[in-house]
């Protein structure tokens, strides 16, 4: 389990460059952007798969864990030699470090997607932000802004 999901940080500094507006060209920009749009929804999906796996990581670990306390294979002592109820396993499975690791990393996963939606939105609002703004510039030009 080790490593901690992340956004990577080349992400981030593009995440940063991307949701400034370039006035001098918006067209360009207006292009670009769509690009980016597109290209960051792959991220978007890469989570989302990851999320799936630790969730399915998740209910097998919490599956053999609890198979592990009714048949007395936690490798501790103190457990494994009493007889426990079904009860008293769901409880002991919410403190099991095994089941904690893998529902830290689920947790690690949601933040992560809920990160990319929001940047994902962030990305939409520039998009219909520079369409506003060429719609302005042609209105005062004169030119027909219907689409």
């Amino acid at each position: 389990m080790g490593q901690i999901a992340s956004v990577p940080i080349d992400i981030l500094k593009t995440i940063e460059e991307r949701l400034v507006i370039h006035e001098d060209n918006l067209e360009k920009d207006l292009i670009d952007t769509t690009y980016f749009e597109t290209d960051f929804i792959k991220y978007l999906y890469e989570a989302a798969d990851g999320l799936t796996a630790a969730e399915i990581k998740l209910k097998e670990v919490k599956r053999q864990r609890y198979l592990d306390y009714l048949t007395g294979n936690t490798g501790d002592p103190k457990i494994d030699n009493r007889a426990l109820k079904a009860g008293q396993v769901e409880m002991l499975l919410d403190g099991d470090s095994h089941v904690l690791t893998a529902l830290r990393r689920v947790e690690e996963y949601q933040n992560i997607v809920k990160f990319y939606e929001n940047t994902l939105k962030s990305v939409k609002q520039k998009s219909m932000n520079i369409n506003t703004i060429l719609k302005f510039r042609r209105f005062m030009n004169g030119e027909n802004v219907a689409d």
